[in-house]
């Protein structure tokens, strides 16, 4: 099952690999489907609506996702804005998908 879709933008670590978005972590910048279910991820931004299954081969089953600018992350850019920054800074930007098994792990 799965329970939220984002972008993140990575804030980086010590080394060359964690400061890209190759091993770093770091806060949701764009939700896209996702549940607002209390206890699971909570970023600050309601998710527009929930995120459909999987087919058989693990393929979202989610048509037509579009995403909102996280409240919390996104307070200095625009959308626009981050856009921008998406195709500038690839690197330091990631697509996570939380599973509710990875969630609970």
């Amino acid at each position: 099952e799965i329970i939220a879709t984002h972008i993140h933008r990575c804030k980086g670590g010590s080394t060359p690999q964690t400061k890209t978005a190759v091993l770093c972590s770091g806060p949701p910048v764009v939700n896209f489907c996702g549940s607002n279910a209390a206890g699971l991820i909570a970023d600050g931004t309601d998710y527009s609506w929930l995120c459909s299954g999987v087919s058989s081969d693990g393929v979202s089953l989610t048509p037509g996702m579009e995403g909102a600018l996280v409240n919390a992350a996104g307070a200095n850019m625009s959308s626009s804005e981050l856009v921008a920054d998406i195709i500038a800074h690839t690197d330091m930007y990631y697509f996570n998908v939380h599973t509710m098994a990875s969630w609970n792990h």
